[in-house]
């Protein structure tokens, strides 16, 4: 019925298992929520991306946010009101349109 597979070959298909995103494999070694292809990842960014390029932003001021396989996080959570007046004024300092 089957075959025996030797460690190389087992050993070179689990590496391909651990490139592909849409293997849960992947998604498990990548943190994902669950596993998604390129396809579906650059699927979900573009319609994301044109659904906000199109959006009114007075109606609707929020972007929109389509769900990825992975968990969305902010990547100002631990950005301390002083750290950001550092940030702003150093930004400031080098900007041609500083504000």
């Amino acid at each position: 019925m089957g075959r025996d597979f030797t460690y190389g070959e087992a050993r070179a298909w689990i590496g391909e298992l651990a490139k592909e995103t849409g293997s849960h494999l992947f998604a498990e070694m990548a943190g994902f929520v669950r596993a998604g292809s390129h396809a579906e990842i650059a699927t979900i960014l573009h319609a994301e991306s044109t659904l906000n390029s199109r959006r009114d932003s007075k109606a609707f001021p929020e972007p929109v946010e389509l769900p990825l396989p992975w968990r969305r996080h902010d990547n100002n959570e631990d950005l301390t009101p002083e750290m950001r007046a550092d940030y702003e004024a150093r930004l400031n300092a080098v900007s041609a349109f500083p504000e």
